[in-house]
């Protein structure tokens, strides 16, 4: 059945009365050989014209943020032949794939000939897969558009966009803005922008974490003391407040901050003075207060952990900065340019130089996919471990290669997920193990600090074939066979850094602690 067969089956269409879903439906690239393209997006049914839409090699023409066009996606491994994308009003899409063109797949599910999305799956993005190559978001938006500064973010997204707006509004005020925002989200960079697009920005931008503050020393760290204050004030010190004097106090975690120094707070920005532990003297400062949280200050008000008055002076305005799942045609143009950038740190940014049609390219798309389709609890933080974890555990070795021992526990939920999406390409290039000589395996182990995973990756072995290749080297030391006195001897020398011992014992560090907590060592 062709697509216009299978159109005239459907109940009959007022195209006169396009829904507003159609005309917001987008594609955004997020993965492409030319990774200059990443971010480059179209509107599908612009002008509400609700005719099907070919995806192909050739069509669509993409634009940039900018408006500027940069023509069809022009992959050599794409076909000619188009994927139609037909609207079913009132609320739906269906993908027909009908010519048998390039391989498809969409959320992660391969396409054999047609799929229908819901309003639903659209607005929260669909990830489409075009022959292993390319990777696309389709996703309904507001409107395309560009602010031209950028204040430091990467993204253009609705949400990012939003922000950038409220900046623009209220850098140039002395207004208190409260920023509020899960962890991981970019509070901090927000602040900064404000500060840095201010009349104040010439002078300081002080940055303290109230959460990290005691009850004990926080008036003292806020206001300042004078010598011989308190037991152990052997001289005078100047308080953050003071430090921001003609700047910025960024006061982070504002809802961790202890309820008696609220109230000295809060007359401090209400007088304008402020009087250091100790001293009977006021000072007069001049300091604009931007204060973030993720907690919720209206239920701690509720509860007596906030003070309402303090909420109001420093709400005067509010800035929401929206979580990472919530700006999904963000999250390749930010995974792709910290990669840049940590690449460029170790000296092999070439791994992103555009390789030929027939290549396997490093970044597997499968990877992208899931990097689209994870919930990032940890928000842009943690997508930043995860890409360092990709170039570190990759350094070196021709493969891409997870290692889930990562900083936090949502980074290494987004490892493993990411892990078990790039495994098929891993290992769909297998060696005969006996192709391998004890010296390339020494070498290997060696390069990659005796990490299992990472060797086989390198040798395009299977871990289990590895393991056998170590078993059979009389010049390969296992960690069951290290003396307690040897270990001994490296904890003086390294103290308990594991990571060392292992590459001077030569050994990995799973064996290694293995060892030592047989040795009640560990």
């Amino acid at each position: 059945m062709n697509t216009h067969q299978w159109m005239d089956t459907l109940d009959p269409i007022d195209f006169e009365k396009p829904t507003k879903l159609f005309n917001n439906i987008c594609l955004t690239i997020a993965y492409h050989p030319h990774t200059e393209r990443i971010g480059e997006r179209v509107i599908l049914f612009d002008s509400g014209n609700l005719e099907q839409a070919a995806l192909s090699r050739l069509m669509p023409i993409f634009k940039r943020v900018d408006g500027q066009s940069t023509g069809p996606l022009a992959s050599l491994c794409l076909s000619r032949r188009p994927l139609w994308i037909v609207p079913v009003p009132p609320n739906g899409i269906m993908l027909q794939n009908d010519s048998h063109g390039s391989e498809i797949i969409v959320d992660g599910k391969p396409v054999p000939s047609h799929c229908e999305l819901t309003e639903t799956e659209l607005k929260a993005g669909v990830v489409i897969e075009l022959a292993r190559r390319i990777v696309l978001l389709m996703h309904s938006i507001g409107k395309l558009y560009s602010t031209g500064e950028s204040f430091g973010f990467i993204g253009h997204s609705e949400a990012i966009e939003r922000i950038r707006n409220a900046i623009r509004k209220v850098a140039d005020k002395d207004t208190p803005v409260l920023i509020r925002g899960e962890t991981g989200s970019g509070k901090e960079l927000v602040a900064n922008a404000i500060h840095t697009s201010s009349l104040r920005a010439k002078n300081p931008f002080v940055c303290v974490n109230m959460a990290a503050v005691s009850t004990s020393i926080a008036p003292s760290e806020l206001f300042g003391h004078v010598k011989g204050a308190f037991t152990g004030a052997l001289g005078s010190h100047v308080g953050y407040l003071q430090q921001a004097h003609t700047g910025t106090l960024f006061l982070d975690e504002i809802g961790s901050t202890p309820i008696q120094v609220q109230a000295m707070l809060l007359r401090a920005l209400e007088t304008k003075e402020i009087q250091p532990v100790g001293s009977r003297t006021r000072h007069p400062i001049d300091v604009r207060i931007i204060a973030a949280t993720d907690e919720n200050l209206e239920s701690a008000i509720t509860t007596g952990s906030f003070r309402a008055p303090l909420f109001h002076r420093l709400s005067n305005f509010i800035i929401n900065v929206p979580p990472l799942r919530e700006r999904r045609d963000d999250i390749a143009r930010l995974f792709i340019a910290f990669l840049r950038n940590e690449l460029n740190e170790i000296g092999e940014i070439d791994r992103l130089k555009t390789s030929d049609a027939g290549d396997r390219p490093w970044i597997p798309t499968s990877m992208i996919s899931e990097l689209l389709r994870y919930r990032w609890p940890g928000n842009v933080r943690e997508l930043y471990n995860v890409v360092r974890q990709i170039v570190i555990s990759s350094r070196g070795t021709e493969s891409t290669i997870i290692n889930p021992i990562t900083p936090t526990n949502q980074s290494i939920l987004a490892t493993r997920i990411i892990e078990k999406s790039i495994k098929p390409t891993i290992n769909s290039f297998r060696r005969n193990p006996s192709e391998i000589d004890e010296s390339e395996l020494i070498e290997a182990l060696r390069r990659n600090d005796w990490h299992i995973q990472a060797t086989a990756a390198q040798l395009n072995i299977s871990r289990a074939s590895l393991y056998t290749l170590i078993e059979r080297s009389q010049h390969i030391r296992k960690a069951k066979d290290i003396s307690l006195e040897e270990l001994t001897q490296c904890i003086d020398t390294f103290g308990h850094d594991l990571i060392s011992i292992a590459r001077h014992l030569e050994v990995s560090v799973r064996g290694l602690k293995l060892r030592m907590r047989e040795l009640d060592l560990l």
